[in-house]
């Protein structure tokens, strides 16, 4: 290819950022009746976003769409997608707020310490735990008490035994959405995080945390009465009964 001649392609085709009709003067040379020659010239289009040139516009319009954050589902309703995993949700802004765990962007960092979070909600939490204290939400069947409503609301399912989720597979039921999202993997078989450092992937961001510490070596999760460090809170809790059953003998 020598030139690319780039013009205004079809309005209802690509956003204008990533529509680009092109023509590609080629190196083949065809004679003329008098005997000259001259370039052949080919119509087609280029990818605004990643450059690939295709000669069919329909082939170019069904590129595109592994490009585009969205997808229409059956019903109608349209739906973001994640361009790395198979995460989807009805919100653009919920999208980008769950590509940072993909992309590691932590833009809201708490005013106490060098942590950063990838949600505003995250580090008012983070904040109100670690430094200040604050638990504003009371529950009225105990003494629990909550940093957000969202916190509380969680909890009194504990009392109510409400699971208003279900798995799209099977008969499991959760309080939680969270919960529903990971569980389904489980039939899915996604594993949409991925170790940096390693070919590990996790169905989860708290088992690709857990797994990050086997070549980090941190060990967050401290004994009170010894020494013992462990990379897990589910390793600490089963490490702390040994100086429960010391104490009942």
């Amino acid at each position: 290819m020598e030139d690319l001649i780039v013009e205004e392609g079809n309005d209802n085709l690509f956003p204008p950022h990533k529509r680009q009709r092109v023509e590609v003067e080629t190196e083949t040379e065809t004679e003329t009746g008098d005997g000259a020659s001259v370039g052949s010239v080919t119509l087609g289009f280029v990818c605004g976003e990643c450059g690939l040139w295709l000669q069919e516009e329909e082939d170019m319009k069904a590129h595109h769409l592994e490009h585009e954050p969205f997808v229409e589902t059956k019903g109608g309703t349209k739906l973001y997608r994640c361009l790395v995993c198979k995460h989807k949700t009805k919100s653009r802004w919920n999208l980008k707020i769950h590509e940072r765990a993909h992309n590691g962007d932590k833009p809201f960092p708490c005013k106490f310490c060098d942590l950063r979070f990838t949600t505003r909600y995250n580090v008012k939490i983070h904040e109100c735990r670690v430094h200040t204290g604050e638990a504003p939400y009371a529950c009225s069947q105990c003494g629990f008490r909550a940093t957000t409503r969202h916190q509380l609301t969680l909890h009194e399912r504990t009392h109510t035994g409400e699971k208003p989720h279900g798995c799209r597979f099977c008969a499991y039921r959760s309080a939680r959405k969270t919960d529903i999202r990971s569980h389904e993997r489980t039939h899915t078989g996604d594993k949409p995080y991925a170790c940096s450092q390693c070919a590990y992937r996790a169905r989860t961001g708290s088992m690709l945390k857990t797994h990050v510490r086997t070549h980090t070596g941190e060990k967050p999760y401290a004994c009170s009465m010894c020494q013992f460090r462990t990379k897990t809170k589910s390793n600490l809790t089963d490490h702390e009964r040994t100086h429960k059953k010391v104490v009942a003998v």
